[in-house]
């Protein structure tokens, strides 16, 4: 199983890429929370970005993932070739 991430500021510039692939085994199921963690596990310069994924409130502080036209939930299923859009959040007032 293979989930695409196309990344935009300041996930892309940190690692120097606008997409990554995050491969999981074929039969396994797997939550938007994996997703994160496997992507913090493989770009480990991300734990600065990307507050444990435990916390919900400093996950949504730092970002928000767009699967299609809708928002991701940590918990949300994703499934094979899903494409998820992960922003950082814009801060300010």
């Amino acid at each position: 199983m293979v989930v695409t991430v196309i990344l935009f500021p300041p996930f892309s510039r940190v690692i120097a890429k606008e997409k990554v692939n995050i491969d999981f085994a074929e039969d396994q199921r797997v939550s938007f929370w994996r997703v994160l963690d496997r992507f913090r596990d493989e770009y480990p310069i991300t734990k600065t970005l990307l507050p444990s994924v435990s916390d919900h409130a400093k996950v949504y502080g730092n970002l928000f993932a767009v699967r299609g036209s809708k928002l991701l939930l940590l918990g949300d299923e994703v499934f094979d070739k899903d494409i998820i859009k992960l922003y950082g959040s814009i801060a300010g007032g």
